[in-house]
């Protein structure tokens, strides 16, 4: 559950988490920022992360709506490997099953219908997770078709996407550590 302070819109806030998560990841050199980019056609969303993420083991996603103080989950889609060791990802579209993975909580909203999206990969040592203001997707949508939102990057190509990560600069792609 994330909260805020006084009635402060889940975008707010997911920009906040934002700004402090890449401020720590600046003052901390051994952490690098990791990006994974966005975009919803169809009423489907979309994640891409920048390249193949070996031994994913879980993605959750949780979606969330903004009840004024806090942001509270309405509903959630789980997918776990097939193989212990993990599976290969490299994106992913929200309630389809990606290969090597099988479904063991089914979605049964659409993520166009809540306020925020936070897409969650762990690894047997390690976690990613990411988020998705769903106003800012849908509202941008119709003007960047073929289009991906990168967080704190703004609309991008795919190939202007993966430009972006650079591990010698400390800009990793959305795997888990």
């Amino acid at each position: 559950m994330l909260t805020g302070s006084g009635s402060m819109p889940a975008f707010c806030r997911v920009v906040w988490l934002a700004v402090v998560a890449a401020m720590i990841g600046a003052c901390m050199p051994g952490e690098p920022v990791r990006l994974s980019a966005v975009r919803i056609e169809d009423r489907q969303l979309h994640y891409l992360l920048g390249e193949e993420c070996e031994g994913v083991t879980t993605v959750t996603v949780e979606l969330m709506n903004d009840e004024g103080e806090q942001l509270t989950a309405v509903d959630s889609w789980i997918v776990s490997s097939v193989d212990d060791s993990g599976a290969v990802l490299s994106e992913l579209t929200v309630g389809a099953t990606p290969r090597g993975f099988t479904e063991t909580d089914a979605l049964q909203r659409s993520p166009s219908d809540v306020d925020v999206v936070l897409v969650s990969l762990d690894s047997p040592d390690s976690r990613s997770r990411s988020s998705a203001d769903m106003s800012t997707l849908l509202a941008g949508a119709d003007e960047h078709p073929g289009e991906w939102y990168v967080e704190t990057e703004g609309w991008k190509s795919e190939q202007e996407f993966r430009e972006l990560i650079d591990p010698d600069s400390q800009v990793h792609p959305g795997c888990p550590p």
